[in-house]
C-alpha cells in the first residue's frame, strides 16, 4: 500500500514536472489551479481505490480506480519535455487508457458482474484506447517525420510510419466518440434502474461518471476523424473538466462508506442501549429502523430445521422475489444463529448491512438464547 502511495506521488509530480517544463502543451501547465485538478483527480482516484482494497471488499473495484487515477496522471508523460526515452514511451502508450478503466470501474460499483452488453463495452473500450489510441500510434511513432527535435526515443517505434499513426488515431477518435456516448447513456441507465436505495447509494458517482463520459464524448469529437489530436485552449478546458468529474467520482464513493459507520453507530449504540435484558423484540425494530425496512423480520435456528421468532414462536422465513424479498444466513463461529427477511435492495449496501451486521451480532445471539428458552417453555406447556 505504502509502496503503491509512493509510485503515485512520484507519477504525479513527474507529471507536474514535465507540464511545466513547456508550457501550453498540457492543460496542466494552465495555471496552479489547472495543475492542482490535474492532481487531485489522479490522487483521489488512487486514494479511494487503495482504501477499497485495504476494506477487503470488491478488489477489482478498487484496483480499477487506483489504476485509473494512475493512468490518468500518465497522460501527461506523453510530453517531449519528459526527457525519458522510458517515461515518453509510457505516455505514448497507456496516456489514453483511462477513460476505459474509468468506465470499467463504474459499471463494477455495487454489482457482482457484467451482462452482455456492459462486457462488450468494456471490452471495446480497451480495444479503442489502448490499441488504436495507445499501441498504435506509440508503434507507428515517427519523431523525424514530424520534426520533433527534441522528442526523446521511443522505445516501441518498431515501425515508424506517420500514415498509419494518423490512420489510427482518426479512427480512434471516431470511434471513441461513439463509445463514450453509449457509456454515458449505459451509466445513466444504470442508475434509473435501479431501486430508490439503491439509486440514492450509486447517484453521487454514476452521475458525474455519466457526465465523464459526456466530456469525453465532446473531447474526442472535435477531434473526430482528424490525425493529430488538438491541444488548444478547448482541449484543455475539456480536460480539466474531466479532472474535476474524476474528482467528483472518487469522492463520492465514500458516502457508502459514511453510510456504513452511521448504521455500526446506530446499531451499536442501540444494542448497548438494550442491555442484557432487551425487550421483546427489541433488537428487530433497531434493525428495521436502521435499514429502513419496515418489513424486516429475524428468525432464530434451533435443532430439528424449525426457526422461531424473539417470543419463541414457530416462524418460517422465505425469500419472495416477486416482492423482492430476500434471507440473508447471520453466521457467528461457523454456525447460523439468525436468519434476516429483509428487503432485496439492502444488499446493494454490502458494506453497509455487514456493519449493521457486525454490531447487533452480540444481541443476536443474547436473543437468540431467549428465544431458545422461550420456545422450550411453550413445548412444555403445550405438552
Amino acid at each position: 500500500m505504502a509502496l503503491a502511495l509512493t509510485a503515485t506521488v512520484g507519477a504525479g509530480l513527474i507529471a507536474v514536472v514535465t507540464a511545466w517544463r513547456l508550457p501550453g502543451f498540457s492543460a496542466a501547465s494552465e495555471s496552479i489551479t489547472a495543475t492542482v485538478l490535474t492532481l487531485l483527480a489522479g490522487f483521489s482516484l488512487v486514494g479511494v481505490g487503495l482504501e477499497h482494497i485495504r476494506r477487503g471488499r470488491r478488489l477489482r473495484f478498487g484496483a480499477l480506480l487506483a489504476s485509473a487515477g494512475v493512468l490518468w496522471l500518465l497522460t501527461e508523460w506523453a510530453n517531449p519535455a519528459i526527457e525519458s526515452s522510458i517515461g515518453f514511451t509510457i505516455g505514448l502508450v497507456l496516456g489514453w487508457l483511462y477513460p476505459a478503466v474509468v468506465v470499467h470501474a463504474l459499471l463494477l460499483f455495487g454489482d457482482d458482474g457484467l451482462r452482455r452488453v456492459r462486457a462488450a463495452l468494456v471490452a471495446s473500450g480497451y480495444a479503442i484506447f489502448g490499441v488504436a489510441l495507445g499501441l498504435v500510434p506509440a508503434a507507428a511513432f515517427d519523431a523525424r517525420a514530424i520534426h520533433c527535435a527534441i522528442c526523446p526515443d521511443d522505445l516501441v517505434a518498431f515501425f515508424p510510419s506517420v500514415g498509419l499513426s494518423g490512420a489510427s488515431i482518426a479512427l480512434g477518435t471516431v470511434l471513441g466518440t461513439a463509445w463514450s456516448a453509449i457509456a454515458a447513456v449505459v451509466l445513466a441507465a444504470a442508475l434509473v434502474h435501479q431501486s430508490p436505495a439503491g439509486r440514492a447509494l450509486r447517484a453521487p458517482v454514476l452521475i458525474p461518471g455519466s457526465l465523464f463520459a459526456v466530456a469525453l464524448a465532446v473531447e474526442l469529437g472535435r477531434a473526430a476523424g482528424r490525425t493529430v489530436l488538438p491541444t488548444g485552449d478547448a482541449a484543455h478546458l475539456l480536460r480539466l473538466v474531466e479532472a474535476a468529474l474524476l474528482t467528483f467520482i472518487a469522492v463520492g464513493v465514500p458516502i457508502e462508506w459514511l453510510r456504513s459507520r452511521r448504521s455500526r453507530t446506530s446499531v451499536a449504540r442501540v444494542v448497548a442501549d438494550l442491555g442484557h435484558s432487551p425487550p421483546l423484540g427489541g433488537l428487530r425494530e433497531a434493525l428495521a429502523s436502521t435499514l429502513e425496512d419496515p418489513e424486516l423480520r429475524i428468525a432464530y435456528p434451533l435443532a430439528g430445521g424449525r426457526s422461531v421468532d424473539a417470543a419463541g414462536r414457530d416462524v418460517v422465513l422465505d425469500a419472495d422475489p416477486a416482492r423482492g424479498r430476500r434471507v440473508t444466513p447471520i453466521v457467528r463461529d461457523g454456525a447460523v444463529i439468525a436468519l434476516l427477511g429483509h428487503r432485496a435492495d439492502v444488499l446493494e449496501a454490502p458494506d453497509t448491512i455487514d456493519e449493521v451486521v457486525r454490531a447487533a451480532r452480540l444481541g443476536l445471539e443474547h436473543e437468540r438464547l431467549q428465544a431458545e428458552t422461550r420456545a422450550q417453555l411453550a413445548d412444555l406447556t403445550a405438552a
